[in-house]
């Protein structure tokens, strides 16, 4: 059956909500499910996450040790190193070298150009090789580590194209083909409305949009957008735009299980019909069917 699967999205179309659904629905049935939302602790995935050698890692508790219970909390340790889930960190149980051990580990988060975009495919596939062989019971679901994650440093970052990318993601795809990986992504009608709706749900205790203000400053250092004179929210839009042909390009050459599924996010419909739909994904999954 598909042991692996990969939720994708653009922001606000409601990856975490179905990634959370899929692996209830999935227990529900009996088979047994987790699932890694972007951003927590991840077996794959490192966006926001600092990377460090074991050793590395174990040299940072031995220095922080106030620190070494709350890091260890967010940490993903494996074979080939630790993802540290930074934003996971409480503050106030990581203890007072908190803040200079976070600015001393900033850039160990291997994004926005700071490895060389074949060392970032390279570090990516051989963590998804280890979860391709580690052979846990039940299911796996991912939220944004396939797409989401991958594609906002190859394009934007990397300014990859389509020829460049697809052997990338191939070479993820290779390493977990025996979980029988099936990408299950959430398409919308408008995308400028959703993350429209998105920016202003994400807003902090003074009403300011934190998300939309983080989301400016991303895309406009990127390189992708500063070579075509682009900033700010414009420049967000049309990187969407991009994105979702790129996404549609490689559903067709892509050698992996895939399903779109409409998701009502922006159009004020309720989620029921896509509830039933994930409902049946859910049981033709515990069938071991296969699905897309």
């Amino acid at each position: 059956m598909h042991r692996l699967i990969l939720v994708e999205g653009i922001p606000g179309a409601g990856k975490t909500t179905t990634a959370r659904a899929l692996a209830a629905l999935l227990a529900d049935r009996g088979v047994p499910a987790v699932a890694h939302l972007e951003g927590q602790p991840n077996p794959v995935d490192l966006a926001w996450h600092w990377w460090l050698p074991g050793d590395a890692f174990e040299q940072v508790l031995a220095a922080h040790p106030q620190a070494a219970a709350e890091l260890r909390r967010c940490a993903w340790v494996g074979r080939t190193g630790v993802a540290l889930a930074y934003t996971q960190v409480d503050p106030a149980l990581a203890g007072p070298t908190w803040p200079a051990l976070a600015a001393e580990l900033a850039d160990h988060e291997p994004f926005e150009g700071r490895l060389a975009p074949e060392a970032f495919v390279a570090l990516l596939a051989t963590r998804w090789a280890e979860l391709g062989a580690a052979g846990a019971p039940g299911a796996t679901v991912l939220e944004a580590a396939f797409l989401q994650d991958t594609l906002v440093e190859l394009l934007l970052w990397a300014q990859w194209d389509l020829d460049r990318i697809e052997p990338a993601l191939r070479r993820l795809v290779a390493a977990v083909a025996p979980l029988e990986p099936l990408v299950v992504r959430l398409t919308v009608t408008d995308p400028a409305a959703v993350v429209q709706a998105a920016a202003a749900s994400r807003v902090d205790d003074r009403g300011e949009r934190w998300w939309a203000q983080a989301v400016e400053s991303y895309i406009s250092g990127a390189p992708w957008a500063a070579s075509r004179g682009a900033s700010g929210w414009p420049a967000f839009l049309a990187f969407l735009r991009h994105r979702l042909a790129v996404e549609d390009a490689l559903r067709a050459r892509l050698p992996v299980a895939w399903v779109d599924l409409p998701s009502p996010a922006g159009t004020g419909e309720d989620w029921s019909a896509l509830d039933a739909t994930l409902a049946r994904l859910a049981d033709a999954v515990a069938a071991g069917e296969r699905v897309g």
